[in-house]
């Protein structure tokens, strides 16, 4: 397959981005499977591979601030946790699962499990109050449980 220089349909890549972005994106993949270097739109294909890897991280903190504020309920809300416990815990169970699959399919974010963790501590903190009546000064400064409790699926705080 011959292209013209970053020509496509008449329309260069780079105007293609800023129209159709999912048009612009398999335009790219097939200049890259077809090796049409000269047509390739290197500086977005730049930012979309760094903003797949942003938002793989963005995932992994989410997923854990999820986590987090699910243990943090099991182990704050003792008013509520009879009737929610359950419930709880299936997200806790789930999200656990959901974080193995990403630092499956990731693996080298596993060396930021800790600093997501750690951020994702505040966010979390921050649901909980939002979504209950609870006091935020009774929430511990930092995180009360290690990386090792918080991936470990036999935990849940007392």
């Amino acid at each position: 397959m011959i292209h013209s220089a970053k020509v496509w349909d008449g329309m260069p890549t780079t105007n293609l981005y800023e129209k159709d972005l999912y048009s612009w994106a398999v335009t790219n993949a097939q200049f890259l499977r077809d090796k049409c270097v000269a047509e390739l739109d290197f500086e977005r294909l730049a930012e979309e591979i760094e903003s797949m890897a942003i938002s793989q991280k963005r995932t992994l903190q989410s997923r854990l601030e999820v986590l987090i504020a699910h243990l943090l309920k099991l182990q704050f809300l003792t008013n509520l946790k009879a009737q929610n416990e359950r419930g709880w815990k299936i997200t806790v169970r789930e999200q656990r699962r959901r974080i193995a699959e990403v630092l499956e399919d990731s693996p080298s974010l596993k060396s930021h499990v800790e600093s997501c963790a750690i951020r994702a501590y505040s966010y979390a903190v921050d649901n909980v109050v939002k979504q209950t009546d609870i006091d935020e000064s009774i929430m511990p400064d930092v995180c009360p449980y290690s990386l090792q409790q918080i991936l470990d699926d036999k935990f849940y705080p007392l």
